[in-house]
């Protein structure tokens, strides 16, 4: 079993597709199956159910990434070390995360940890959207995600709280003067201020509406949720913004959604434990002001 035995395996596990996965490992196809057939043979087991346009983990599969994943990450991260080592390069605390929590939870938490360890600094990778955020962590080029926790994650992970979306719309809009939390469904006949293409939020959003009955009709679309925030506050359509992200200014256009949309929040990474520096840092994350499930109006 060889490291790069064990990249092929996720790299087919995060596509669906050996021929994709040889794109994005820039190996040919018949090399990468090969080479996983070769660890099937050792496992004594399929990885993979291969049918046609359709490639899913067997069960031996999906117990097996778990701990590729680990080791996968844990070699990266070996490399990484060793190479600082060579160089004489400080230690980099590395956190990855999705855009809303960058510029609005994490800012407070960096900030302490600057003051409590000046001497290691803090890389942050931000992305669009979750799945991105675990990825980092996977490949070994983050020593933490922070965001909603994958699925089926077998590594360290601690719960920091939840992330909540509420609807920001105009001072002057009836609904937001006649009610505290507003249903979906009363909002389904208006034009929406919806993010791009490829935003994480953009999925929420559409999964919200969808299970109101209807889908949203776009006004405008952003990347920028402060921009969402404000061009709803203007009156341009309703948006869904995660509360830490409206800005103090406009909270008296914010109402809460019955029923109420919310994730967990955690801190994750690949080994079984935290290294000694995430676990720190972990320890500062936790006394943010995150929100707690009971907060919620409708809960």
């Amino acid at each position: 079993m060889t490291l790069r035995q064990l990249e092929y395996v996720l790299a087919v596990a995060r596509a669906s597709s050996f021929s994709q996965a040889a794109v994005d490992l820039h190996v040919s196809q018949p090399t990468l199956s090969q080479q996983i057939r070769v660890l099937e043979r050792e496992l004594g087991g399929p990885l993979f159910n291969r049918q046609p346009g359709q490639v899913r983990l067997t069960l031996v599969g999906r117990a097996f990434v778990g701990d590729a994943q680990a080791a996968v990450a844990s070699a990266h991260r070996a490399r990484a070390v060793g190479r600082r080592a060579v160089q004489l390069k400080p230690e980099i605390l590395t956190l990855a995360t999705v855009r809303s929590l960058a510029a609005a939870t994490l800012p407070g938490a960096i900030k302490r940890w600057h003051e409590l360890r000046p001497d290691v600094p803090i890389r942050l990778l931000e992305f669009a959207d979750r799945g991105l955020v675990a990825e980092a962590v996977v490949d070994g080029r983050a020593d933490l995600g922070i965001g909603p926790l994958p699925t089926e994650w077998h590594g360290s992970r601690l719960e920091l709280g939840w992330e909540q979306l509420v609807l920001v719309m105009p001072l002057n809009d009836p609904l937001i003067q006649s009610a505290r939390d507003l249903s979906l469904q009363a909002l389904a006949d208006r034009d929406w201020v919806l993010y791009e293409e490829g935003h994480g939020l953009a999925d929420e959003v559409a999964r919200a509406c969808q299970a109101a009955g209807f889908e949203p009709r776009g006004a405008v679309r952003t990347a920028q949720v402060d921009a969402a925030a404000r061009l709803a506050a203007a009156g341009v359509g309703p948006a869904l913004v995660p509360v830490q992200n409206v800005p103090p200014d406009l909270a008296h256009h914010m109402r809460g959604v019955d029923p109420p949309l919310s994730w967990r929040i955690w801190a994750y990474g690949t080994p079984v434990e935290f290294s000694p520096s995430s676990t720190a840092f972990t320890e500062v994350l936790l006394e943010a002001p995150w929100q707690r499930q009971r907060e919620f109006s409708s809960a």
